[in-house]
């Protein structure tokens, strides 16, 4: 164990300042729907995007020409161009701009991770062949830091933890393990979700909330594997691709 890499989870913004810092790659993930938005984004050409949580920030970033995508409770920020579901960033317009982003869990998890200094990538379902090969690469001690609902557990960001842990865990070399109860837990939902990731996310209270506000229908996409080749990472405040360092 002395020269293997560590992977822990932490299910909620409230439990992050239990969790060492030091020498870890921190992955935040909000499944439904910012890190999936960031990586549909930065797959389909942005240039950057600035994770923001003020409308101030939001207006300074727009008068330097960036795109507003900002919601809150799933409606569109009066002072948005956009909403931040994961098919608004799939349109030939998106490539080469820059954008904020501005929602109502994973901005927030992505502004207190980075306030550490620590190298900071953003995972979902759809990047986490990508993701799995960078943590593989960086050989970094794993920190999975779950947005949540408003500092509660959320099904979508745990079974994501888990299939990540997973990736890392059974990845050639065995330089990775865990001892850490909610990582095993991650795993274990989603031994019992991977057939069928899809199905059994349709039991989760955001997926409900979702088909609320009538924004159900990006479950369908934020639920795809690997079919984005991209890495968000964060450089000056921006999120940008890693292979476009």
């Amino acid at each position: 164990m002395e020269n293997k890499k560590h992977i822990e989870t932490c299910f909620s913004p409230k439990l992050f300042s239990l969790f060492e810092k030091k020498d870890r790659l921190i992955v935040v993930a909000d499944i439904f729907r910012a890190t999936s938005s960031i990586c549909a984004a930065l797959g389909n050409g942005a240039k950057e995007i600035a994770a923001v949580s003020e409308k101030q920030e939001c207006l300074e970033y727009k008068k330097k020409g960036f795109i507003i995508a900002g919601e809150r409770e799933g409606k569109i920020l009066d002072y948005a161009d956009m909403g931040n579901s994961p098919d608004g960033f799939l349109t030939p317009e998106i490539k080469g701009k820059s954008i904020v982003l501005n929602t109502t869990n994973g901005t927030r998890t992505i502004r207190i991770a980075g306030k550490y200094n620590n190298p900071l990538a953003i995972g979902a379902f759809i990047n986490l062949k990508a993701l799995t090969d960078h943590i593989i690469n960086e050989n970094k001690h794993i920190l999975i830091f779950c947005s949540g609902w408003k500092d509660h557990f959320s099904l979508e960001d745990s079974l994501f933890a888990g299939a990540l842990a997973s990736e890392v865990l059974n990845s050639p070399g065995d330089n990775f393990y865990t001892k850490c109860d909610a990582t095993l837990a991650a795993i274990d939902v989603w031994k019992t979700a991977k057939n069928n990731p899809r199905k059994y996310i349709d039991k989760a209270a955001h997926r409900l909330r979702l088909k609320h506000m009538k924004l159900d229908n990006v479950i369908d996409y934020c639920m795809q594997v690997s079919i984005v080749n991209v890495v968000p990472v964060l450089r000056d405040n921006r999120l940008i691709n890693f292979d476009d360092i």
